[in-house]
């Protein structure tokens, strides 16, 4: 009964109700996210994203279960898409190592322990600026080409060279070190 109140007050844009539908479930959908990713921090993430989208889609929302299935649903769901993008993720960088250690011959050391070259690469990746990775991203993971980059981030195809060329120079700079 109480699901089918807050539920009809959430839709009716009640922000007491989310409230009270985030008291009452929060703790539990971050126990499950935590149960299947062992990683705290990646599982408040989730949590707090499936809320907020609980919100956004409130007027649309058809739940035929309990708020709380439908919420696990949710979590779950979050956490395979952030698995498989992590998955995308580290194939896009092993890719990148095969290549590239086939192309250096002459540098073999360099390019033996592929798994620490990845964990280096995505640390790099990590330290670039905000858009400067953005834009590196949709680049090599996504194979955007820079005029398609420069739509979705409605910037100049200029700017999107400008900002590889600065990555590339800040990875490559990583590796020499």
């Amino acid at each position: 009964m109480e699901d089918d109140y807050l539920l009809s007050e959430l839709k009716r844009g009640n922000k007491k109700a989310l409230c009270e539908i985030f008291r009452i479930y929060y703790k539990i959908v971050l126990a499950y996210l935590v149960k299947l990713s062992n990683n705290l921090t990646l599982s408040e993430d989730i949590a707090q994203s499936c809320f907020v989208d609980l919100w956004s889609k409130r007027k649309t929302l058809k739940i035929h279960t309990s708020i709380k299935k439908y919420l696990f649903s949710m979590a779950y769901n979050s956490f395979v898409d952030d698995y498989h993008k992590k998955v995308k993720e580290q194939n896009s960088y092993r890719e990148y190592w095969y290549v590239r250690s086939e192309d250096e011959e002459d540098d073999q050391g360099a390019f033996e322990n592929i798994d620490d070259n990845i964990e280096k690469m995505q640390s790099l990746i990590g330290e670039l600026p905000p858009r400067c990775r953005e834009i590196l991203l949709l680049s090599k993971q996504e194979r955007l080409k820079y005029r398609e980059i420069a739509e979705r981030l409605n910037i100049s195809v200029k700017t999107v060279e400008a900002q590889m060329c600065i990555a590339m120079k800040k990875l490559r700079e990583g590796f020499k070190k």
